[in-house]
This record gives structure tokens, C-alpha cells and sequence, in this order.
């Protein structure tokens, strides 16, 4: 009789520590698999965080190349005043080209790529030109970069204003005349005389001012914007 129920005893302990055992094993995996998951979101969420860091320092790169090669178009632009534009700076160039207006809707933009007054803006500064006019403002590729350029002669843009060019600016006609600036071609950098107190002569150089727009890897566009005095 005691051997008989120790031997149930013995079956009852040994059913329960396997139900107990297999419980155990349930658990386990289902903190396994949640363990995975989390796993892989943390690895989908780090690759996608390298990834946008990537994409981030590649455009940060291509935009610098882009600047960089504005210098280009800048150093093209002074060639292009000097060449054509200072033998008729008061055309518009080339000629029949379309002057920008922002009194239309929408507005009218430009095709010159000189203007002899000031273009109307955009909110962000930068002339209303139409680039893909390729005709009248070329491009030029350079390293897979290509770069345009328009200079803007600083002058009223009142068409019905006459522009008096090489006059001193005053406060009530300032708006009649273009930007310009007066230097004395004779002054030293110290501030005096270069010609042992003669007299000296003077120039009134006016201001232009160049847009660049370049286009580099990925349609990464940028514009650089420069003053230059002629």
C-alpha cells in the first residue's frame, strides 16, 4: 500500500514537473520573439538613421561642389561685362530679349542675360529669370557642373526715369541715378596722396550685380550672388 502510493506520488510529481517544464519552455520563446522584434526595429531604425546621415553629407557635398563652381561662372561674368557689355551698357543684351516685369500675373520672367536696370525679385532675392532660356543665358558645363549667369546693371528700374550715369548721389535724387561709387585713382592705402599732394584724378565706377545659378550632381541647384564695380 505505501509502495503503491509513493508510485502515484512519484507519477503526479513527475506529470507536474513536465507540464511545469513545458511551460517554461512557452514562455520563453515568446520573450525570445519579442526580444527579436525589438532587435530588429533598433537595426531597421540604426540603418535607416546611417542612411539618412549619408544622404544628408552627400547633398551637403554636392552643393559645395556647386558653389565652388560659381566661381567660375563669376570670373565668366567680368569677362562678359568687359567684352560686351561696356561697349552698350544701356541695352539690354542680347538684343530682343525679354525684360522681367513683376507687375504682370504671374509675373514676366526675363531673358536677358544683361539688363541695364535692376531686375524685379523673388522672396529669396534672386532675379526673375527664366533659366531654361539657354539661347539667351547659355550654359556652360564644367566637371558635370553647369553654371548660368545674368548681370544687372544697379540703376532705377523706372524705365521712365533717365538715368544719369557718373553723377554723385544725393537724397533726393538717388533714386534717378545708378548705384556707383567715387574712387580716387591717386590715393594711397594710407589715405594720402599718391602724387605728393597734386591734384588727382577720379572715377565714378558703377555697380552690377551677378546671379549665378549652377546645377551640379542629383539636380543640386544653388545661386551665388557678387557685386562688381566697372
Amino acid at each position: 500500500m505505501n509502495s503503491t502510493t509513493h508510485f502515484f506520488r512519484c507519477a503526479f510529481r513527475h506529470t507536474h514537473e513536465a507540464a511545469c517544464i513545458r511551460t517554461q519552455r512557452g514562455a520563453s520563446l515568446l520573450i525570445a520573439l519579442i526580444a527579436l522584434v525589438l532587435m530588429t526595429i533598433a537595426g531597421f531604425s540604426l540603418m535607416r538613421s546611417v542612411d539618412t546621415g549619408n544622404v544628408i553629407a552627400g547633398n551637403m557635398a554636392f552643393r559645395e561642389v556647386t558653389v565652388h563652381a560659381a566661381d567660375l561662372g563669376i570670373e565668366a561674368a567680368a569677362t562678359y561685362v568687359n567684352a560686351t557689355v561696356a561697349p552698350s551698357p544701356d541695352a539690354n543684351l542680347p538684343g530682343g530679349c525679354v525684360v522681367a516685369s513683376a507687375t504682370s500675373t504671374p509675373p514676366t520672367l526675363g531673358t536677358c542675360r544683361y539688363a541695364a536696370r535692376v531686375l524685379p525679385e523673388d522672396d529669396r532675392g534672386i532675379p526673375l529669370v527664366d533659366w531654361t532660356s539657354t539661347g539667351t543665358i547659355p550654359q556652360t558645363t564644367t566637371n558635370g557642373v553647369t553654371y548660368q549667369f545674368v548681370v544687372e546693371r544697379l540703376c532705377n528700374p523706372d524705365t521712365t526715369v533717365t538715368v544719369n550715369l557718373g553723377q554723385a548721389a544725393k537724397y533726393v535724387d538717388a533714386k534717378n541715378i545708378c548705384t556707383s561709387s567715387v574712387l580716387d585713382e591717386g590715393k594711397s592705402a594710407s589715405g594720402g596722396s599718391a602724387y605728393g599732394g597734386g591734384s588727382v584724378s577720379k572715377i565714378t565706377p558703377i555697380h552690377y550685380r551677378v546671379t549665378v545659378r549652377t546645377r551640379g550632381p542629383r539636380n543640386t541647384v544653388s545661386f551665388v550672388q557678387t557685386l562688381m564695380l566697372r
